[in-house]
């Protein structure tokens, strides 16, 4: 799929991390399921917004018409599973799933064109995380652009660790998305 021509008419939404899906792979490296729920993921997201310049979207994606909602995603993750979020084995999303996620999602607050990361999986065995970047109109959940990315961790405990990842996949955005 490729990036819409208009963007810089278009507005859009960056929605931050979605961990609905996410897998957290190493039990070595996750070992307490209910606080990476429960305070990691809203930390992850936060850190997108404290660090705007670092991670910055807008930039990397060339977008003109910008703005940053990550309470979206933030309070949506708090209802993800925990049962199952670690694992040990291999995991993987296919592109169908991604598309099927996004079509399920519930009504947004706002119009224009949604940004964002669906979480496949922080993977400490591989030392990766794999992150699916999702540009869709918000109204129809019709998805523009969709691409997998990974990153490669690093830094000092794991909060930086995998937010230094997710910097890398943003980094690695190019406006043709």
């Amino acid at each position: 799929m490729t990036f819409v021509s208009n963007r810089n008419e278009t507005n859009y939404t960056f929605l931050g991390l979605d961990f609905g899906l996410a897998r957290m792979i190493g039990s070595h490296g996750f070992n307490n399921p209910s606080a990476i729920r429960d305070r990691l993921f809203s930390s992850w997201n936060v850190v997108l917004l404290k660090e705007k310049r670092k991670y910055d979207v807008k930039k990397f994606m060339g977008l003109k018409n910008y703005q940053i909602l990550i309470d979206w995603n933030t309070n949506r993750n708090l209802s993800v599973p925990v049962d199952g979020l670690v694992i040990n084995g291999s995991y993987s999303l296919s592109e169908g799933d991604v598309l099927d996620y996004i079509a399920s999602l519930p009504e947004f607050p706002m119009k224009g064109m949604g940004v964002t990361f669906v979480v496949e999986s922080f993977n400490k065995i591989e030392e990766s995380a794999y992150i699916w970047v999702v540009v869709f109109e918000i109204e129809t959940k019709k998805v523009i652009s969709i691409a997998r990315k990974n990153g490669r961790p690093s830094g000092l405990g794991i909060r930086n660790y995998w937010a230094n990842a997710v910097c890398r996949v943003i980094k690695s955005l190019d406006k043709q998305l």
